[in-house]
């Protein structure tokens, strides 16, 4: 076991000094958005104003691999992050909080936000253990609730079919509003979930797709109400559930919006600047600019971070 944990921590050593997706330089006090690559999986890293940052979902578990370990934190120490005060699980499945045991016994969480379901499940004792060791704690989002976060930064949480049969129908979808955007977590919400969160929502410049654009999520009145103008969606390469779907994918572009799948693109970077975001992948570094479809156009030069 002592060789095992020398190994361990030379591997998170050398990770740590090479970048999942290479880094922009960026003005201070940019937002910037990690869409780390999990495989069939969620989990995504922002920098916010004022040395804030938020982690949403913490990607899978199983006996070959944990996200929190093999992933999330290599990335964190490469990005220079310190301790995320602002954790958000959107809903209790493996493929969302598998990695939050790790990181939370290294140390990173703060305040973890969840749903409240699945009291009894076993996962609950091992994160429950980490996080109090670690002088942190989980909130259970009873109701919709709006947090601080930092310079002007606000995630306005709400929540899906509390009461519903279908644990993907109860995400939580969260809305960050910081860097004059507006970006959106939505979970894995099916039809169902969608349907009831959506009077709630408008529209959003970027959007994590649901439950890895699957085909019983994205229905047509999500994707015309939220007209994302950049849209990403976080699955396994040749995963065995064929996400994302070819229709969900085709509705999305059939509206003008900007797809990026981390199957194909690996980590997903989006840094933030006045009119637009400008992105850059493990597949793809060179920057490129998406400027925001309700702005009037912006000359990316004039932007460059």
């Amino acid at each position: 076991r002592a060789a095992t944990a020398r190994l361990s921590a030379i591997a998170l050593a050398i990770a740590a000094l090479v970048p999942l997706v290479p880094a922009l330089p960026r003005a201070p006090q940019a937002t910037t958005i990690v869409m780390l690559d999990v495989g069939q999986g969620d989990a995504t890293w922002v920098a916010l104003p004022g040395d804030a940052s938020l982690l949403v979902d913490a990607g899978p578990r199983d006996e070959r691999r944990d996200s929190g370990e093999s992933v999330i934190e290599p990335a964190l120490r490469a990005e220079g992050a310190g301790r995320i005060g602002t954790a958000l699980l959107s809903h209790a499945h493996l493929d969302h909080f598998g990695g939050f045991e790790w990181l939370a016994r290294r140390g990173w969480i703060g305040t973890l936000w969840e749903n409240g379901r699945d009291r009894r499940g076993a996962w609950r004792r091992g994160l429950g253990r980490a996080l109090r060791r670690r002088g942190a704690r989980t909130m259970a989002v009873a109701r919709d609730t709006s947090l601080a976060l930092g310079d002007d930064a606000t995630l306005a949480i709400a929540r899906g079919l509390a009461d519903g049969e279908h644990e993907n129908d109860a995400s939580l979808a969260g809305v960050l509003r910081a860097g004059g955007a507006s970006i959106l977590f939505a979970g894995d919400l099916e039809n169902a979930g969608e349907e009831a969160v959506l009077p709630r929502l408008g529209p959003v410049d970027v959007l994590k797709a649901p439950h890895q654009g699957s085909r019983t999520s994205s229905g047509e009145a999500w994707v015309e109400r939220l007209r994302p103008s950049v849209v990403l969606v976080s699955c396994g390469e040749h995963n065995r559930f064929g996400h994302p779907n070819a229709t969900v994918i085709g509705r999305y572009l059939a509206r003008g919006a900007r797809v990026l799948r981390t199957d194909r693109e690996g980590a997903i970077r989006l840094t933030f600047a006045p009119g637009g975001v400008w992105i850059s992948t493990r597949a793809h570094p060179p920057p490129t600019f998406v400027a925001w479809r309700r702005a009037a156009p912006v000359t990316p030069s004039s932007v460059a971070p």
